[in-house]
């Protein structure tokens, strides 16, 4: 599969910035609510263009974040994009059917989880920058000094997980390494 040079220029950019910012992140966000996770999931994933175009049933997995998957389980039933939610799972052992998003909610086995993402090119989502660092691509967290949620995608995650995001995206997130 070849890369388009437009696309590995966003990621080239969206690297540099990362790099720039990571360690202020790390030091000024917590994880945020099970609910702010669960809204921003699903808003997020209108941005990506193979969930979001394909006009598809889409599937969440969560895996080890029960209070996520209350919260995203009320999303059943919306669309995204061309695509609707039909299904939100939730376990302690990775999916044996590929989901379309999987929340990350455990730093023990994160790394399990973001090869499983990888490997699959399923989008990775999670709450905690310990696990972002670790490479899930979507991190929703709270900012500590502003009190509101901070998200970043990460542009390496984001190329081993074969996702393309519409550019809009980035005029309201923070993009990392």
């Amino acid at each position: 599969m070849s890369v388009k040079p437009v696309h590995t220029i966003q990621l080239l950019i969206l690297a540099i910035v990362g790099i720039i910012c990571s360690c202020y992140v790390h030091a000024q966000t917590t994880p945020s609510t099970p609910q702010v996770c669960a809204d921003l999931s699903v808003k997020l994933a209108s941005f990506e263009k193979n969930i979001s175009e394909k006009g598809k049933d889409l599937t969440i997995y969560v895996f080890n974040a029960p209070a996520v998957a209350k919260e995203l389980k009320k999303s059943i039933g919306t669309q995204i994009g061309k695509s609707k939610i039909v299904a939100v799972i939730e376990g302690t052992a990775l999916p044996v059917n590929k989901p379309d998003i999987i929340f990350i909610g455990n730093t023990q086995q994160a790394l399990k989880a973001v090869k499983y993402a990888r490997t699959n090119s399923v989008l990775s989502v999670c709450n905690d920058v310990e696990i972002a660092n670790l490479g899930a691509t979507v991190c929703i967290a709270q900012s500590d000094s502003e009190n509101k949620p901070y998200v970043s995608i990460s542009a390496n995650a984001s190329h081993e997980e074969n996702l393309e995001w519409n550019p809009a995206i980035f005029k309201w997130v923070r993009s990392t390494r």
